[in-house]
């Protein structure tokens, strides 16, 4: 009772709202990734193993990354991390074509994807710490929650208007992701000044 008690937390609730929006906008893209490459970048399928090989990689640094970036500065890792995803897939359907710019782009997206992995399991344990496991299975299950939905939104826009176009599913869920880390923000605020009011009095 107590650790599910911690849904009753608008903290929690938003954060698992961001990992969901978050994952379904990394990886919903990502399922797709390699038609994408094969049918845009126009490039075989050794050379599609290369580019998901160098992501993988750029993922590993991102993680490495992550954990720098959130002691030195938590909030603003989680508020910038989803423009930054943002940007990265504009240009991603912008140079889709080209194979040295896509280059670029996916190491750039290996690496936000590590950090924002990071991002979010930090967003829901710091939203219960008096739950640890409980909010572990709540980050994981948020996440595959997000990826379903996520591939099966930018599986839609693949159906209705081209492989090129999967990237609006990711778009339109970093756009929501950018308007509840805004909540979430704006609630610890709340919740931290109550808490000086109280102290005070």
């Amino acid at each position: 009772g107590k650790q599910i008690g911690v849904l009753k937390n608008p903290s929690m609730v938003l954060s698992i709202i961001i990992v969901i929006f978050l994952n379904g906008a990394i990886f919903g893209f990502y399922s797709y990734i390699s038609d994408f490459m094969g049918t845009i970048t126009d490039i075989n399928a050794e050379s599609i193993s290369l580019f998901l090989l160098f992501y993988g990689l750029a993922n590993i640094v991102g993680n490495v990354m992550a954990g720098k970036l959130l002691s030195i500065n938590a909030k603003r890792s989680i508020i910038l991390m989803p423009f930054a995803l943002l940007v990265s897939y504009i240009c991603l359907f912008i140079v889709g074509e080209w194979i040295g710019a896509m280059v670029i782009v996916i190491l750039i997206l290996g690496v936000l994807a590590g950090i924002a992995s990071n991002n979010m399991q930090y967003m829901i344990a710091d939203a219960a710490p008096e739950a640890p496991d409980f909010a572990n299975g709540m980050f994981l299950t948020s996440a595959n929650l997000g990826t379903t939905i996520g591939t099966a939104i930018c599986g839609a826009f693949i159906t209705e208007m081209g492989t090129r176009y999967s990237v609006f599913g990711s778009l339109f869920f970093l756009i929501a992701s950018i308007v509840f880390v805004y909540l979430r923000v704006r609630v610890a605020h709340i919740r931290k000044q109550v808490n000086i009011n109280i102290v005070t009095e």
